[in-house]
Protein backbone atom coordinates (compact mmCIF):
# COMPACT_ATOMS: atom_id res chain seq x y z
CA UNK A 1 0.00 0.00 0.00
CA UNK A 2 1.12 3.66 -1.24
CA UNK A 3 -0.02 6.78 0.37
CA UNK A 4 -1.75 9.23 -1.92
CA UNK A 5 -0.54 12.97 -0.99
CA UNK A 6 -3.41 15.56 -2.80
CA UNK A 7 -1.91 19.19 -2.76
CA UNK A 8 -4.15 22.20 -3.71
CA UNK A 9 -2.03 24.75 -4.66
CA UNK A 10 -4.39 28.33 -3.65
CA UNK A 11 -3.51 31.75 -2.01
CA UNK A 12 -6.88 31.52 0.05
CA UNK A 13 -6.51 30.91 3.51
CA UNK A 14 -8.04 27.96 4.31
CA UNK A 15 -9.53 26.61 7.64
CA UNK A 16 -7.69 24.33 9.08
CA UNK A 17 -10.19 24.27 11.93
CA UNK A 18 -13.38 23.41 10.07
CA UNK A 19 -11.26 20.59 8.24
CA UNK A 20 -10.71 22.76 4.63
CA UNK A 21 -7.49 20.93 4.64
CA UNK A 22 -5.06 18.77 6.93
CA UNK A 23 -2.00 20.63 6.55
CA UNK A 24 -1.31 24.35 5.03
CA UNK A 25 2.16 25.68 4.16
CA UNK A 26 2.03 29.43 4.80
CA UNK A 27 4.73 32.23 4.73
CA UNK A 28 4.74 34.07 8.21
CA UNK A 29 6.01 36.07 10.63
CA UNK A 30 4.59 33.45 13.57
CA UNK A 31 2.48 30.37 13.39
CA UNK A 32 -1.59 31.03 13.86
CA UNK A 33 -2.90 30.27 17.07
CA UNK A 34 -4.57 27.42 17.91
CA UNK A 35 -2.40 25.26 15.13
CA UNK A 36 0.58 23.55 15.90
CA UNK A 37 3.31 24.28 13.31
CA UNK A 38 7.05 23.52 12.11
CA UNK A 39 9.05 26.21 10.46
CA UNK A 40 9.96 24.43 7.40
CA UNK A 41 12.82 27.33 6.32
CA UNK A 42 13.24 31.17 5.74
CA UNK A 43 12.18 32.78 2.48
CA UNK A 44 13.89 35.88 1.31
CA UNK A 45 12.92 38.42 -0.84
CA UNK A 46 14.34 41.08 -3.52
CA UNK A 47 13.06 43.35 -6.15
CA UNK A 48 13.64 42.18 -9.77
CA UNK A 49 12.70 43.44 -13.47
CA UNK A 50 14.03 43.18 -16.68
CA UNK A 51 17.43 44.40 -17.65
CA UNK A 52 15.45 46.56 -20.73
CA UNK A 53 12.87 47.85 -17.98
CA UNK A 54 15.98 48.91 -15.69
CA UNK A 55 17.73 50.76 -18.66
CA UNK A 56 14.21 52.95 -18.83
CA UNK A 57 14.24 54.14 -15.44
CA UNK A 58 17.28 55.83 -15.34
CA UNK A 59 18.17 57.82 -12.42
CA UNK A 60 14.16 58.10 -11.26
CA UNK A 61 13.56 56.27 -7.83
CA UNK A 62 12.25 53.08 -8.44
CA UNK A 63 9.40 53.54 -6.65
CA UNK A 64 8.12 55.88 -9.57
CA UNK A 65 8.41 53.18 -11.67
CA UNK A 66 5.81 50.91 -12.83
CA UNK A 67 4.93 47.46 -10.87
CA UNK A 68 3.64 44.40 -10.53
CA UNK A 69 1.32 44.35 -6.94
CA UNK A 70 -1.01 41.77 -6.03
CA UNK A 71 -4.50 40.93 -5.17
CA UNK A 72 -6.34 38.34 -2.68
CA UNK A 73 -4.52 36.85 0.50
CA UNK A 74 -1.54 38.00 -1.05
CA UNK A 75 -2.56 41.27 0.20
CA UNK A 76 -3.26 40.71 3.45
CA UNK A 77 0.34 39.15 4.05
CA UNK A 78 3.28 40.61 5.53
CA UNK A 79 4.70 41.04 1.74
CA UNK A 80 1.29 42.43 0.59
CA UNK A 81 1.31 44.85 3.55
CA UNK A 82 4.76 46.32 2.96
CA UNK A 83 3.80 46.49 -0.60
CA UNK A 84 0.49 48.61 -0.17
CA UNK A 85 2.95 50.68 1.99
CA UNK A 86 5.88 51.54 0.07
CA UNK A 87 4.51 51.04 -3.90
CA UNK A 88 1.93 54.15 -4.94
CA UNK A 89 -1.13 52.54 -6.05
CA UNK A 90 -0.84 54.91 -9.05
CA UNK A 91 2.40 53.11 -10.31
CA UNK A 92 0.92 49.40 -10.60
CA UNK A 93 0.11 48.53 -13.72
CA UNK A 94 -0.91 44.53 -13.34
CA UNK A 95 -2.16 42.70 -9.58
CA UNK A 96 -1.52 39.11 -9.60
CA UNK A 97 -2.77 36.52 -7.46
CA UNK A 98 0.47 34.37 -7.32
CA UNK A 99 4.13 34.66 -7.22
CA UNK A 100 4.62 32.56 -9.96
CA UNK A 101 2.37 35.09 -12.36
CA UNK A 102 4.29 37.97 -10.84
CA UNK A 103 7.39 36.18 -12.26
CA UNK A 104 6.05 35.78 -15.21
CA UNK A 105 4.78 39.51 -15.56
CA UNK A 106 8.13 40.81 -14.96
CA UNK A 107 10.22 38.32 -17.53
CA UNK A 108 7.93 40.02 -20.03
CA UNK A 109 9.06 43.72 -18.76
CA UNK A 110 5.63 44.90 -17.59
CA UNK A 111 7.40 46.01 -14.59
CA UNK A 112 9.27 45.88 -11.39
CA UNK A 113 8.39 43.03 -9.06
CA UNK A 114 8.66 42.14 -5.35
CA UNK A 115 9.45 38.08 -5.74
CA UNK A 116 10.87 35.49 -3.19
CA UNK A 117 14.39 35.03 -4.06
CA UNK A 118 13.81 31.62 -5.00
CA UNK A 119 11.86 32.74 -7.93
CA UNK A 120 13.82 35.50 -8.80
CA UNK A 121 17.29 34.18 -8.89
CA UNK A 122 16.30 31.58 -10.70
CA UNK A 123 14.88 33.33 -13.64
CA UNK A 124 17.49 33.86 -16.77
CA UNK A 125 15.47 37.24 -17.59
CA UNK A 126 15.61 39.25 -14.45
CA UNK A 127 18.10 41.38 -12.16
CA UNK A 128 17.75 41.75 -8.67
CA UNK A 129 18.08 45.57 -7.78
CA UNK A 130 20.43 46.96 -4.79
CA UNK A 131 17.43 47.31 -2.58
CA UNK A 132 17.32 46.32 1.14
CA UNK A 133 14.35 43.88 1.39
CA UNK A 134 15.66 41.90 4.21
CA UNK A 135 12.82 43.19 6.76
CA UNK A 136 10.75 40.98 5.11
CA UNK A 137 12.04 38.01 5.18
CA UNK A 138 9.53 35.27 6.57
CA UNK A 139 9.66 31.98 7.77
CA UNK A 140 7.64 29.49 6.15
CA UNK A 141 5.31 27.15 8.09
CA UNK A 142 3.71 23.41 7.75
CA UNK A 143 0.62 23.78 10.12
CA UNK A 144 -2.08 21.68 11.21
CA UNK A 145 -4.66 21.55 13.62
CA UNK A 146 -3.72 20.02 16.94
CA UNK A 147 -5.81 17.13 16.52
CA UNK A 148 -4.64 15.99 13.22
CA UNK A 149 -0.98 17.08 14.23
CA UNK A 150 -1.07 14.03 16.49
CA UNK A 151 -1.86 11.16 13.18
CA UNK A 152 0.84 9.11 11.12
CA UNK A 153 0.30 10.56 8.58
CA UNK A 154 0.44 14.62 9.25
CA UNK A 155 3.23 14.04 10.79
CA UNK A 156 4.88 11.70 8.66
CA UNK A 157 4.35 14.63 5.65
CA UNK A 158 5.54 17.03 7.60
CA UNK A 159 8.77 15.37 8.80
CA UNK A 160 9.73 14.70 4.85
CA UNK A 161 8.57 18.50 4.35
CA UNK A 162 11.19 19.54 6.84
CA UNK A 163 14.03 17.13 6.01
CA UNK A 164 13.36 18.51 2.23
CA UNK A 165 13.81 22.29 2.71
CA UNK A 166 16.69 22.15 4.98
CA UNK A 167 18.49 20.64 2.69
CA UNK A 168 21.08 17.57 2.69
CA UNK A 169 23.16 18.70 5.07
CA UNK A 170 21.16 18.61 8.24
CA UNK A 171 19.21 15.25 7.86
Amino acid sequence: PHIVVEVLMTNNILDLNRRDADVAIRPARFPDKGLIGRRLCEVDFGIYATPELLRSIDSQSIFSARWIGFVDSLMQSPIGIWFNGTVDSGNICLRCDSFVAVRIAAESGIGLALLPNLLGESSLRLTRLEANTDDLTVSLWALAHPDLARSARVHAFIEHLSQTLSGPESG
